[in-house]
């Protein structure tokens, strides 16, 4: 089109046009798909964190040291994550019960969370709750202190892989075959 701004006429300035309705959509489905009553539930792919790091088990009876040594795995794990390319938050506010930040991470819709704690460390493991798995007991996995970036990056493909199995299988039980016009 014609630069209105130039007074020569010869000047063309290019129009650009947006539209987000597609992009709206898209995630307004995917929050309908994967979305449960205790919130959302973000694929890995697409969630601002894919971990969170929760340390726990510290008590009014904990040593210095434990807390120390809770403090600095945790910080470890954090950046470890971190430079294998998984987004990572290490939830270390001691104001909140290790409760309220599951609940409050499980809203948000985080799909993988570490819950840590001394005696998590003195075994030389971890434990990982996947967000999709309502159940709290099926949805636990062990990693290993060890192999922490291969057993978390592994854990995020399966939710991935569980997540787009239960919508793919929610499709096709809503699909109807159609043989004749009528």
């Amino acid at each position: 089109m014609q630069d209105p701004k130039d007074s020569t006429g010869t000047a063309i300035d290019y129009a650009y046009q947006n539209s987000w309705g597609l992009t709206q959509r898209t995630i307004g489905v995917m929050v309908m798909v994967h979305g449960d009553d205790k919130g959302l539930v973000l694929p890995p792919n697409v969630a601002g964190y894919q971990v969170v790091i929760v340390p726990l088990g510290i008590k009014a009876s904990s040593t210095e040291e434990d807390k120390k040594i809770l403090a600095e795995v945790s910080e470890s794990y954090s950046k470890r994550l971190a430079a294998v390319g998984v987004r990572v938050y290490l939830d270390d506010d001691n104001t909140y019960s290790p409760g309220w930040k599951f609940n409050n991470w499980e809203m948000k819709g985080v799909p993988l969370r570490i819950e840590l704690g001394p005696m998590d460390i003195k075994k030389g493991e971890f434990v990982m709750a996947k967000r999709n798995i309502l159940d709290q007991k099926a949805g636990k996995v062990i990693g290993k202190h060890d192999s922490l970036e291969a057993d978390v990056k592994r854990t995020l493909d399966d939710i991935h892989n569980e997540l787009y199995s239960k919508a793919l299988s929610e499709r096709d039980s809503r699909l109807a075959s159609i043989d004749k016009w009528e």
